[in-house]
């Protein structure tokens, strides 16, 4: 049994109802695989896609596509051109290039405010930083972790350099010239008295720690 082709009323062999198709001839069926290759661009030109998903012949074509809220664009809102906006700090106009606003799957997370790094940090200067107020800082018994007289040798010392500062004079020889200076307990319990101490040089510790206890105690 032989069927007529619908574009060229050629009789042709081929069953139409395989697949529910059309009848056409081998001729015609060649043709139209090939004319099924090309797509219509917006702009009007003929054009064969490189691949799956291309709607546009060209970049131009594509941008203005997708400037005009075409299929493309609302598929792949990432590919639209960045909004022009005004600069917060210097009044200046940018291309927010960074602005993911209604971008990347409708995810609002942020806005570009300023055209650069430079305007962003004045901005930060004059405007959030001075509204930044800070605790005040944890002192002796305020911290988490004092100890207060259950302190160790390093923190009594350390306790007191901070408190009267580093010295430069020693209380038994009265020099300013040496080497180095230390603090030095007078009846080495290292109580948390700040009358407690006084400032000697080295050879002067190591005397006065021999003469008391009979070893030298080293301190810092």
């Amino acid at each position: 049994m032989k069927w007529k082709c619908s574009q060229c009323d050629y009789e042709t062999s081929i069953n139409p109802r395989k697949g529910k198709q059309k009848v056409h001839c081998p001729i015609c069926r060649g043709r139209i695989a090939w004319l099924r290759m090309f797509d219509q661009c917006p702009c009007g030109n003929w054009f064969h896609p490189d691949h799956y998903g291309v709607k546009t012949c060209s970049k131009i074509c594509r941008y203005t596509y997708c400037k005009k809220g075409g299929k493309l664009g609302r598929k792949y809102p990432h590919l639209q051109r960045s909004p022009t906006k005004k600069c917060l700090q210097c009044g200046k106009d940018f291309r927010a290039i960074h602005d993911q606003n209604g971008r990347f799957g409708g995810k609002r997370f942020y806005k570009q405010k300023y055209c650069s790094i430079k305007c962003k940090e004045k901005a930060w200067k004059i405007k959030i930083r001075p509204t930044i107020v800070l605790p005040p800082p944890l002192r002796n018994e305020q911290k988490p972790f004092w100890k207060g007289e259950d302190a160790g040798y390093s923190a009594k010392h350390l306790w007191i350099k901070r408190l009267k500062g580093t010295p430069r004079i020693c209380d038994h020889c009265h020099s300013t010239k040496k080497r180095k200076y230390e603090w030095c307990n007078v009846d080495h319990k290292y109580r948390r008295d700040v009358e407690d101490w006084m400032r000697l040089c080295t050879s002067c510790h190591r005397t006065y720690d021999i003469q008391n206890l009979g070893t030298p105690c080293f301190g810092k």
